[in-house]
């Protein structure tokens, strides 16, 4: 059992049409040996794809009506595809194959997600393909990618284990060292491409194939190794720009706090002085009154400034003005509790212009902030620019140099396939050659045969002919 995980993707219908038709993308279906869903309420596989597309689609809908916060990295990965192939000397029949498929998407969580199952039947080895929605029809939740392969290994293992035929084993060593602590990884399969060109070379049973396959290989190591570098390197560009724009808003945002804060206290410090001297005012008048109050003159001076001081205290309440007033008059402790709140309301007032005087500053300090802050983005965005256009160049040059590499290598194997050609033909038209001259030296065997023959017969003729001769003469 051979489990293969596919890059994820984000189309079904493209999954679907590669899965459910032949691989030169013809209309035809013929290497689908048969079809089957998991949690869908179709069978039919066209209109299956179709439902886990708008699945995929109510996500967000799906999480709030089961009340799961629409929050997190957002992915449009959705598709999950894998492929479960058995030796070709196996021969599983459907019951089979849809029991390893149940307990592969079991193993990696996706018991309750929406699957399609196809079989195909255009390779020697009995196979089947499976695409899974990541979104859960449930919650909308996106299924889990971790360990996903290491998953799939341990239940490809015991499935070996429980049909009695371990065939692969590697993978149980790898396992066992992974369980001890140890990272192993296997040999990353090659590209259908390069697969299908090695494929052809190593059809020919030349002593070259190795070593071009392994200087292949080596070039496209040295580019790929580039490649994984320059994301790497970029990945660190974007970090350091974008660590680098948080920590100036933050530097920006506490000059603003500061400068708000400091501009409090100077605003403070001014209005101290105004409110000790008010405070010194206040206790002199209470003094003052108080004096007042011991003689008949005093208490009609202080009730007439108590008059005074009823429109300050309470405003133009008219009625209010009227019933206080007369109190003022004819009461000491009356005048006393108007003088306590007209000095409160003198407090008051300083407060409140001190407030009104602080947050016009404030106001100021944020304006400066927002603009700080404006410019700022300005600036990360124009080195953001900068740095698309300098990593855009660098990745185009990489694709230019992955463009170059694909020639070259179909090039090389295209000459291998050539000298592979070549050397077929030598070597038959070497075999034909000793063929002929095998045949040309058998034939002058013969006619040498022939020859002796001849002449030993005639040999023996002519001692026959000596011996009638002189049987005759003694006669």
């Amino acid at each position: 059992m051979v489990p293969k995980l596919h890059a994820k993707g984000s189309s079904f219908k493209g999954a679907a049409s590669y899965l459910l038709y032949d691989k030169d993308r013809a209309p035809s279906s013929d290497r689908v040996a048969w079809t089957q869903t998991r949690n869908l309420v179709s069978e039919d596989p066209n209109t299956a794809w179709k439902i886990m597309a708008a699945t995929a689609l109510d996500q967000a809908r799906l999480k709030q009506q089961a009340g799961v916060k629409n929050t997190g990295r957002k992915s449009d990965k959705h598709v999950l595809h894998f492929t479960l192939a058995w030796h070709p000397d196996q021969d599983p029949d459907r019951d089979e194959m849809m029991k390893a498929a149940n307990g592969a998407i079991k193993a990696l969580g996706a018991s309750k997600h929406q699957a399609l199952i196809i079989a195909h039947n255009d390779e020697k080895h009995p196979h089947l393909h499976v695409m899974i929605n990541r979104v859960s029809p449930q919650d909308g939740r996106h299924l889990s990618s971790s360990k996903e392969k290491l998953k799939l290994s341990k239940w490809a293992q015991a499935y070996e284990e429980e049909s009695g035929q371990v065939l692969c084993e590697q993978r149980v060593t790898n396992n066992l060292l992974r369980s001890q602590g140890h990272y192993v990884r296997g040999e990353k399969n090659a590209p259908r491409h390069i697969f299908e060109q090695q494929k052809a070379a190593a059809a020919n049973d030349n002593p070259h194939y190795e070593a071009v396959r392994e200087g292949q290989k080596s070039k496209d190591a040295d580019i790929a190794g580039r490649g994984r570098d320059q994301a790497k390197r970029h990945k660190a560009q974007w970090d350091e720009l974008d660590q680098s724009h948080r920590q100036s808003k933050a530097g920006i945002l506490h000059g603003v706090k500061r400068d708000m804060a400091r501009a409090g206290r100077k605003i403070l410090e001014d209005y101290k002085p105004k409110i000790t001297e008010t405070l010194k005012r206040q206790r002199a008048e209470v003094k003052t009154f108080d004096a007042l109050e011991a003689t008949l003159f005093g208490r009609a001076k202080n009730a007439v400034s108590g008059l005074n001081l009823l429109k300050r205290v309470y405003g133009d309440e008219r009625g209010s003005l009227l019933s206080r007033g007369f109190a003022v008059l004819t009461r000491a402790s009356a005048r006393r509790e108007l003088i306590d709140k007209a000095h409160a309301k003198e407090i008051r007032d300083l407060k409140v212009a001190q407030n009104k005087e602080t947050r016009a500053e404030r106001a100021k300090i944020k304006e400066r902030g927002r603009d700080s802050l404006s410019d700022q983005d300005k600036s990360f965005t124009a080195e953001r620019s900068a740095l698309v256009f300098k990593q855009g160049l660098e990745s185009a040059s990489l694709r230019s140099e992955w463009r170059q590499r694909r020639k070259d290598r179909a090039s090389a194997w295209d000459k291998f396939a050539e000298f592979s050609a070549k050397r077929k033909r030598t070597m038959g038209d070497f075999k034909a050659a000793g063929a002929k001259k095998d045949n040309e030296g058998y034939k002058a065997s013969v006619l040498a045969r022939q020859a002796r023959l001849a002449a030993r017969m005639s040999r023996e003729g002519e001692k026959d002919k000596d011996s009638k001769k002189d049987r005759d003469t003694d006669t």
